[in-house]
């Protein structure tokens, strides 16, 4: 993480981005309530207009509202401040960033503050009673100033329709609802919401239904971001309110006909929240084919060409790339590459393309496009991103929990993280191996510190294996080297030579007894040989699994030729007197061979596919990427 990143000390772990909203929003809540800031926050202990500049309560509402502003402040980046530069209201710098976090401003627009009204303070009385459910004070205050039901009574905006739906009152909405007039309830807030639209976000079906008995056009009323109360509903993930208003919102509203794009967005939304209105939750209960479901992919991003770029900014298209190679879904990307070549130069605001954040991700069938770029991927893959960071840097970096969890121990971990590093290095000129980013690290530098725990666990994972086995491996090499001269049935007391000589079995005997020493004592000394590594990290890549493959396979192979030397012992000690009894134990010697593959034999497989199952990268793929350089 850049040093520039970290959030002020005390107050957030990181500084806000689109990405960390909900941790940071949850970490300044706390700071703001462990230091009586909350109420001045969220607009519960309001700017005392009618108290003089010099009054106690009036310099603490201040002191308040400045600590407040400048915890929000310095928790956000550069870039964020500079958009809220000039506002001196916490709670309206609080309101706005959580607008942004969900909708980001189209260019050109911005959210403006509502100007402070000099009379607000006078409707004081009106926004308590209307809060916290007084219908009575309600009724008299609106009774005394009609005008008060369309007069916005916050400094938010609001009116006292927002008011009441905000906090939930249902009955005095209606009433509000009945003193007004229809066009008095498309008035708009700070934030360009209608109460309408503050019901739909919040799920509040009953009270929207009844607005929309007034006034049946608040469905069409967009927002200051063009979006309609359906597709704001949709961005806060309310699925009964979508179903509710999908039901009353006009179809051709949605239709890929209509100009602003709502219907393409919405499904968006649903898709991503999996939200399915009643003609999608009909094919999903279908079970969609595969082939199915890419023909609707296909259809979908066939419109992304013919949108703006401040359009795909708003549907969230860079965050839907992100998403899809964050959970590897490789059919979005390649109809992407496909239907727009260009986007493989695209970079987000950290300055990564795609093959930069397959990288992070370690989606490697992402990756793989790259190797069907041709002349264009040696340009493509010597990017860097806003913290000077080459592929090198970010193949470095460790892999996210999701992907490691996938590969069975420390040390098979540490070994596909040292084949991405190595694969990437592969790719790149030489001298990156040299560059350092804004930390001052190298790749090679950054690879160590990021790996150090993991190499650590994994020299622990592999001296445990080691050690558990290296003691069964001892006892069988013990065993049979006392079972080298010790026969069945003895030996003639004359000659010495074994009474059993002449049969069949024990020929089989002596091999097999004779083979599981051998390799018994090879397992010894290979896992000795892993006790005794030095663990380097280049260690874990090839030599520290071949020694493992070769333990565990001749200790496998040792317990085979035991228990094969112990049945034929068996055969010739009752071949004459209950031989019937020979063959179900025979049989049961197979029971430990059974157990040891079980429970060692697929770690056996996986160490041996991950070290010589060939390159998990699809080497040359052939890519959709068709565009050319000028």
């Amino acid at each position: 993480m850049a040093a520039g990143n970290f959030g002020f000390a005390g107050i957030v772990t990181e500084k806000l981005t689109e990405e960390n909203y909900e941790n940071w929003k949850e970490c300044l809540k706390s700071y703001f309530k462990a230091q009586g800031l909350w109420d001045v926050v969220t607009g519960k202990e309001a700017k005392p207009e009618d108290e003089d500049e010099t009054s106690p309560k009036y310099e603490n509402w201040m002191r308040k509202n400045a600590m407040a502003l400048h915890a929000i402040q310095v928790s956000c980046r550069a870039d964020t401040m500079s958009k809220l530069r000039g506002h001196e209201s916490a709670m309206f710098e609080w309101q706005l960033l959580a607008e942004k976090r969900c909708l980001p401003v189209a260019e050109g627009k911005r959210v403006v503050p509502v100007e402070v009204i000099p009379e607000i303070t006078e409707y004081r009385t009106l926004y308590k009673a209307v809060e916290q459910g007084d219908f009575p004070t309600a009724r008299d205050f609106i009774y005394n100033k009609p005008d008060a039901v369309r007069v916005k009574i916050t400094f938010n905006g609001d009116t006292a329709l927002h008011v009441a739906v905000m906090a939930g009152q249902s009955d005095i909405l209606k009433w509000l609802i009945h003193k007004m007039s229809p066009q008095d309830l498309e008035l708009k807030n700070a934030m360009g919401y209608t109460a309408f639209s503050i019901a739909a976000i919040n799920g509040f079906q009953e009270m929207a239904d009844k607005m929309l008995n007034k006034n049946a056009e608040l469905v069409k009323v967009k927002d200051h971001h063009g979006l309609i109360p359906i597709v704001v509903a949709s961005l806060y993930s309310s699925k009964d309110m979508v179903r509710y208003l999908y039901k009353k919102t006009p179809h051709e509203m949605l239709t890929p006909e209509n100009p602003d794009r709502s219907g393409a967005t919405l499904l968006n939304c649903l898709l991503t929240d999996e939200i399915y209105v009643p003609d999608l939750n009909h094919l999903y209960h279908k079970k969609l084919r595969h082939a199915e479901a890419q023909k609707i992919l296909k259809c979908i991003i066939k419109e992304i060409p013919k949108l703006s770029d401040s359009e795909l900014e708003r549907i969230g298209l860079n965050k839907a790339i992100y998403d899809a190679i964050k959970n590897g879904i490789t059919e979005f990307v390649d109809e992407m590459i496909e239907t727009t070549p260009e986007i493989i130069w695209k970079k987000d605001e950290k300055g990564r393309t795609i093959f930069a954040h397959a990288i992070v991700r370690r989606q490697e069938n992402i990756f793989s496009h790259v190797y069907g770029l041709g002349a264009k991927m040696r340009i493509a893959v010597i990017r860097h991103d806003i913290f000077h960071n080459n592929f090198l840097h970010l193949a470095a970096k460790l892999s996210p929990p999701s992907r490691l969890d996938r590969i069975s121990g420390a040390a098979l971990q540490m070994q596909r993280e040292l084949e991405w590093f190595e694969e990437v290095q592969r790719i790149l000129p030489p001298k990156y191996m040299e560059e350092a980013n804004e930390n001052n690290k190298t790749p090679g530098e950054l690879f160590t510190k990021e790996h150090f725990e993991l190499v650590k666990e994994g020299e622990r994972w592999m001296k445990n294996t080691a050690a558990s086995c290296m003691v069964v491996a001892t006892l069988i090499a013990a065993v049979m080297f006392t079972s080298a001269f010790t026969f069945p049935g003895g030996n003639d007391e004359k000659t010495g030579i074994p009474i059993f000589m002449e049969y069949g079995a024990f020929l089989i005997f002596m091999i097999s007894n004779a083979l599981s020493l051998f390799s018994s004592s090879t397992s010894v000394l290979v896992f000795l040989g892993i006790l005794t590594s030095r663990y380097a990290e280049k260690d874990f890549r090839r030599s520290l699994p071949t020694k493992l493959i070769i333990g565990l396979f001749t200790l496998f192979f040792s317990i085979v030729t035991m228990m094969a030397a112990f049945g034929s012992a068996i055969s010739i000690i009752l071949r004459k007197r209950l031989n019937w009894i020979a063959i179900p134990i025979i049989l049961l010697s197979a029971v430990p061979i059974g157990l040891f593959a079980l429970f060692q034999f697929p770690l056996l497989v996986e160490v041996l596919i991950c070290t010589y199952g060939g390159s998990i990268f699809n080497k040359p793929k052939k890519s959709p990427c068709k565009l050319k350089i000028n």
